[in-house]
């Protein structure tokens, strides 16, 4: 109850931003939908591609144009797309450009965190020779570390309790090429939607607790505020 009425009563709290960090926002679903439907849309592409076409059964008497048509104006353009070698040449050197810039800002980070330490460990002010000021912020930086650390750590056990969620989701999408009446789809269609939404929410909640934010691009979120 003294928890409850201190965050009431302080909007800045640690705790109160802490639980405003947890809460989806507008800008957040947005995107979550985007990526939603990017993967979704993928997954169907390479299943089509796979398959021939994508779900015939649902158009009756006119599947047989719909089959064509889908083939002629969908899978013949992405299969002559995929198969051409300048095209496979520029996306594994754009693969291999993304795996370079994430290693870049891991090293970046690592340099600038060894740094840090050793500024904050080095900067002590002597105001007589029986007494040493450790630098103000020490213990801070220390702190920031060990919550990085947990959440990285967070992120891996999450990964792994996700990785079925994610597998029935993916096994949802196959089997919703197969689907025999509207219902049908519909209810598969809002499994992998809300699915997915939940399993980004949970990545970008992670996100802003290691970047110290309530919001990715909001307030911070700071061990001062405890």
């Amino acid at each position: 109850m003294k928890l409850k009425q201190k965050i009431m009563r302080n909007p800045f709290s640690f705790w109160h931003l802490l639980l405003r960090s947890l809460l989806p926002s507008s800008a957040s679903l947005i995107v979550s939908t985007v990526i939603t439907f990017i993967v979704v849309g993928l997954q169907i592409l390479l299943l089509s591609l796979k398959q021939g076409t994508f779900m015939p059964q649902l158009f009756g008497d006119a599947s047989s144009n719909w089959t064509d048509a889908y083939s002629r104006f969908i899978i013949d353009p992405v299969e002559s797309f995929t198969t051409n070698n300048t095209v496979n040449t520029v996306l594994l050197g754009m693969l291999w450009g993304l795996v370079g810039w994430a290693l870049f800002l891991i090293v970046m980070s690592i340099a600038s965190t060894a740094h840090d330490v050793r500024e904050n460990r080095d900067s002590v002010y002597v105001p007589s020779p029986q007494r040493i000021v450790q630098h103000p912020l020490q213990n801070t930086l220390i702190m920031r570390l060990v919550w990085r650390a947990g959440i990285i750590v967070l992120a891996v056990v999450v990964t792994v309790l996700f990785a079925p969620v994610v597998s029935d989701i993916l096994e949802r999408i196959e089997s919703g090429s197969y689907a025999t009446s509207p219902l049908t789809l519909a209810t598969n269609i809002a499994v992998i939607y809300f699915g997915w939404m939940g399993v980004m929410h949970a990545y970008i909640v992670l996100l802003r607790l290691f970047l110290f934010r309530t919001r990715v691009r909001g307030e911070i979120v700071d061990n001062h505020t405890l």
